[in-house]
């Protein structure tokens, strides 16, 4: 659980996500969103090389219609030398 400003943010399993909800409810505290959401648990280094084309990808995926939602975290390392 995270607290926020205005209210909290809760990471539950998926299977557990119906049982948290109705445990809020049941208490009659307001739920102002609750959606399932599938969090990265890949961890890949990316060189400044493929940064471009994985730009190209994001853009790709943010302008197409069909997609509703996606996420990444992105770390991208640059060669100094």
């Amino acid at each position: 659980m995270e607290t926020l400003e205005d209210g909290f943010y809760i990471t539950t399993e998926t299977q557990s996500f119906d049982a948290v909800a109705e445990c809020f409810k049941g208490g009659r505290i307001y739920i102002a969103e609750a959606d399932i959401q599938c969090l990265p648990s890949i961890e890949v280094e990316t060189l400044e090389e493929r940064s471009s084309k994985l730009a190209r990808v994001i853009d790709v995926l943010e302008n197409d219609d069909d997609v509703q939602k996606f996420i990444i975290i992105l770390q991208v390392t640059f060669d100094s030398s």
